[in-house]
């Protein structure tokens, strides 16, 4: 076969247009396939690349300077990323006042912790220093020598408690402050946790003009009772990092508060007495939300005293005021939940309460249960595609349970207008009756507390259908505040006669 120059010219251009086509594809991805080749390979060239950087040492403990009167049992040192133990083992040197000590090792990850043998005593200088020889696990050495010197604190030279005011055994009263006076300036970020009161107290430490730590209780003190501990644990350290020589205990008393004689607790709105508990009993609902409560007491009542020991949970900031000498007025600074559980605790007693549902939110189809008679209790609950059967020809009923919230009630006429039985082979003829029930009558319903259940009986009269029957409630149901139901109830059954 033979091509003209023509055609000849054609393929060759053609041929040149692939080839550079070819070229851009390559040129695209290249890079991207070679990375791809680097990670599979397992990137340790990459690695060694982006840590071609000298490590560096970036935490110690101890810290320089003078750390305490105690043994110093062990020095921990950070590096930047891991090291290759043995080089620095090699590389480190630990120096005390009477020459080289010898120490062991240990290693968690970047971190080394050199234990001197044996532990370094008080009054003692040490010096520790790492050579340049020390490298990484990528072969880097440390820029620079490092270097590590301290001095535990002779004896006569620790960190002690001076002294209390009040002193120990003394009865606290009210909000007194506590001082503690030590023989050198306590650091701030060591009293978190070192300083401690049993039972626990709520206050704040401040630093007083002479160098002294002041407590300052947030309560009065008789509102712990009985006893208080109060425990300065060896954590505590001076400025200079000296650690407390020694625990010290203080022991305090206090005058037990003495609770008043409640006479009756009471909800204004809507007026409803609250009985007080040992247990998580709810004996008092339909609480309003905006409602204030009224403690009348035997005696009269401190409005100072009362304010630590008058509350509402969970956390509901009150408002407190005295009526009259005798009576303490408790009102919420922001409505409550709605149909939430709540206790208002008077001087260590509790009295729980329910608030009541929200008014506003619409009415709801519970369920719907079938008898093969009417008056048959308690009825069967219907699922989707249930198999139902009469025991008559003439006569059958179902039930449906509204719900209504806040007091509202549903609307019988509604009801018949909105239930509908559907069924392609025949039709039916019902009628509706209904009053209001208790959750005792079915079981399987949602406890019904804080809401209305009333019970509509559809009598169905004269049945002529069989098969598959659908029911619907439709969605038009309000109840006597115009709460509108927001969805359709749908139940599909099927119908057999005997």
């Amino acid at each position: 076969m033979s091509f003209s120059k023509q055609n000849r010219t054609g393929l060759y251009q053609n041929n040149s247009e692939i080839s550079s086509r070819h070229v851009q594809v390559f040129c695209r991805y290249t890079p991207i396939f070679l990375l791809i080749l680097f990670i599979i390979a397992g990137c340790k060239e990459i690695d060694a690349y982006l840590f071609m950087s000298p490590p560096q040492i970036v935490s110690h403990e101890p810290v320089s300077g003078c750390i305490g009167s105690k043994q110093v049992e062990m020095i921990r040192i950070r590096f930047s990323r891991p090291m290759r133990m043995s080089s620095v083992e090699n590389a480190l040197e630990l120096f005390g006042d009477s020459g080289p000590r010898s120490a062991h090792f240990s290693w968690d990850n970047s971190e080394l912790t050199v234990t001197p043998t044996p532990p370094i005593p008080p009054g003692e200088d040490i010096l520790l220093s790492i050579g340049t020889s020390a490298e990484d696990s990528y072969g880097n050495s440390l820029e620079q020598g490092w270097e590590l010197s301290f001095s535990t604190s002779p004896a006569d030279q620790a960190f002690n408690l001076d002294t209390v005011r009040p002193e120990e055994g003394v009865v606290l009263t009210e909000r007194e402050p506590i001082e503690l006076v030590f023989n050198h300036p306590v650091r701030e970020k060591s009293i978190a946790g070192n300083v401690n009161f049993s039972p626990s107290v709520g206050g704040v430490f401040e630093f007083t003009p002479r160098g002294s730590l002041m407590f300052l209780p947030d309560s009065p003190w008789k509102s712990y009772g009985g006893d208080i501990e109060l425990e300065i644990l060896e954590g505590l350290s001076s400025s200079s990092f000296n650690s407390l020589a020694e625990r010290v205990s203080i022991a305090y008393k206090t005058i037990a508060a003495q609770n008043p004689v409640i006479r009756r607790v009471e909800a204004v709105n809507p007026g409803i007495p609250l009985q007080s508990t040992e247990n998580d009993t709810i004996t008092t609902q339909g609480i309003d939300i905006k409602s204030t409560f009224l403690i009348e007491f035997e005696d009269a009542i401190s409005l100072d005293d009362s304010r630590d020991f008058v509350y509402i949970e969970p956390s509901a900031p009150v408002i407190l005021s005295k009526p009259s000498p005798s009576v303490l007025s408790v009102c919420p600074v922001d409505p409550l939940e709605y149909n939430q559980r709540y206790e208002l605790l008077v001087h260590a007693q509790r009295f729980p309460f329910l608030t009541n549902a929200d008014s506003s939110r619409p009415p709801e189809i519970l369920a719907v249960g079938f008898t093969p008679r009417a008056g048959i209790d308690p009825p069967e609950l219907l699922s989707l595609n249930q198999r139902v059967e009469f025991e008559t020809e003439h006569t059958a009923a179902f039930d449906i349970y509204g719900s209504s919230f806040g007091g509202n009630t549903l609307i019988p006429a509604e009801i018949a207008e909105a239930f509908s039985l559907y069924s392609p082979g025949g039709r039916c003829y019902f009628k509706i009756r209904t009053f209001v029930t208790s959750p005792s009558d079915c079981a399987d319903l949602p406890d019904s507390q804080n809401f209305t259940v009333q019970r509509f009986f559809v009598d169905i009269i004269d049945p002529e259908i069989y098969g598959i029957m659908e029911i619907l409630i439709g969605s038009n149901i309000s109840d006597n505040s115009g709460n509108r139901m927001k969805d359709d109830f749908y139940r599909e059954i099927q119908w057999t006669l005997p």
